[in-house]
Parts: C-alpha cells; sequence; structure tokens
C-alpha cells in the first residue's frame, strides 16, 4: 500500500499547567492517590514533562497503581521506567473500570488521578466514581486543529479529488478536524474504504455522514494496520492502494504513539 500521510490534529500543552502540577505534587508527597490512569501516550508524555518542569521524577507516578489503556500507553510508561499494574483487555471505559474494580485495591474509597486531554469523555470518571471512587480529572494537554501551514495542499488536493482509496481514522477529533480541512464535510470519501481504531472513533465518523467499513479489533497501530488489510481486498488494488491515515502533527514532547493520541478512548 501506498501510505498518505495528512496532519488532522496537533497536541499543544493546557493553558494552566497549575492543577497538574498540584496533582503531581500531592502524588509526590504520598498516601493519598492509590490509582494514576492514562489513557494516551500523549498523557503519559506531558504529565513527566510537568514532572520535569517542577524537579520531580518519573518514580514519582510509581507511588500509586498505574493504568496503561493500550500498548502504546503502556509502552511509553515502561520506556520510562514506570511499572504499570492494569493494562485493560479494550480500550473502552467499561473494560477499563471493570479491569480497576477487579484488582485486589478495587475502586471503592479509592482516589484515582486522571491526567487527561481536553477532548477526553467523562464516561470513565463517571463510571469510577459510580464505583466509588474519587476522582482528580486534570487537563495535561490540548488537542487542536492543525495548523493550516503544515498542511500539504497537495495532499488535500488529492484527498478532495477521490485519490485515495482507504482511510483511517484513529480519533473522533480526527475525523471532524478532517471535515474542517475539506470544507465542512467527509463527502468527498464517500467512495472509499473507512477504516476507524475503535467504536467511539466510528460513531464520530458515522455522525459525520460517512459510512464506516471497518472497526479494529483492537485499539493499538498493529490493529488498525490488521484491519485496513482486511478492507484492502474490496478496494479491488490489492498491494497498491493509496490509503490516507489523518495524524498527530504535533506531538512534542513525545510521539503520540499511535492511535487514540488524542485519549479520547477510540
Amino acid at each position: 500500500a501506498e501510505p498518505v500521510e495528512l496532519p488532522a490534529i496537533r497536541i499543544v500543552p493546557p493553558v494552566d499547567p497549575a492543577p497538574l502540577d498540584a496533582a503531581l505534587r500531592r502524588l509526590a508527597a504520598g498516601g493519598e492517590t492509590d490509582w494514576v490512569v492514562f489513557t494516551s501516550a500523549n498523557a503519559v508524555a506531558w504529565t513527566l514533562s510537568r514532572l520535569a518542569a517542577i524537579g520531580l521524577g518519573p518514580d514519582v507516578v510509581a507511588r500509586a497503581d498505574v493504568v496503561a489503556i493500550g500498548a502504546a500507553t503502556a509502552a511509553a510508561l515502561t520506556e520510562a521506567g514506570v511499572g504499570v499494574a492494569v493494562v485493560p483487555a479494550r480500550s473502552d471505559a467499561a473494560a477499563v473500570v471493570g479491569a480497576m474494580a477487579a484488582s485486589a485495591k478495587g475502586v471503592a474509597g479509592r482516589r484515582v488521578l486522571f491526567p487527561r486531554g481536553d477532548l477526553a469523555r467523562e464516561t470513565l470518571p463517571i463510571g469510577l466514581r459510580a464505583l466509588g471512587a474519587r476522582v482528580d480529572e486534570v487537563e495535561a494537554y490540548r488537542t487542536l486543529p492543525p495548523d493550516p501551514a503544515e498542511v500539504d495542499p497537495a495532499v488535500l488536493g488529492r484527498v478532495r479529488r477521490g485519490g485515495v482509496d482507504v482511510v483511517t481514522f484513529a480519533s473522533p477529533s480526527s475525523a471532524r478536524n478532517l471535515a474542517g480541512l475539506l470544507g465542512g464535510s467527509l463527502a468527498p470519501l464517500a467512495g472509499d474504504r473507512v477504516v476507524c481504531v475503535g467504536a467511539t472513533t466510528a460513531g464520530a465518523v458515522r455522525a459525520l455522514g460517512l459510512p464506516v467499513h471497518t472497526v479494529a479489533a483492537d485499539a493499538s497501530v498493529a490493529g488498525l494496520v490488521a484491519a485496513v488489510e482486511a478492507a484492502r481486498p474490496a478496494v479491488g488494488r490489492v498491494g497498491s492502494a493509496p490509503a490516507i491515515g489523518p495524524r498527530a502533527l504535533e506531538m512534542t514532547p513525545a510521539a503520540a504513539g499511535g492511535p487514540g493520541g488524542g485519549g479520547e478512548l477510540g
């Protein structure tokens, strides 16, 4: 296949990092926070960045039990030297809450730190609170549309002309932002095979009026690639089908690490 990348999101710091800094200092003090939940590698990267900014190290995170949503998120934590206690089998909120509740620590009466993106859905904290957890939601980063100057007009023109066969979406925001780049509609993609990383992303794409042909069984890079491979035979150009993948444009201080970079739970 010929991959065609088109920036659809960029990741930037929170307007005010003070709430995250305060939560991290509380975590460093010990004794109050029982769980830390990361839903994306971006959440890991920006949390570690703020720890460094206030003179603390990654070991602070390990003072609570750590939950990583997805293989890429777990890998980012492991690379930083942070052990992961729970990696749910699925990336949806129900699976996360269920895995935490089934652990020896449980969630009732526990305090949970949730460093999140500004677009993160409320289903996870709502589910945890329903089981008696105290959840501290703090913004670790923001997900914005791409800088127009960074969008290749040739690639965008190719998309408008229907010059790709398979389109992949790794987050709801990537779908919404691509619609914005295309003039407010995903109609130019109507003739393409559409592959989504998870059910939440698929719902966002359908809400924009575009049919979804395949949803990845696993919300990871490998899962998305497998879903694209499954969709390719229907394209009729096996081995040469151009595929467009809206991706994160700016991932500093570290790469988003794959689908779900916006922390929107699939």
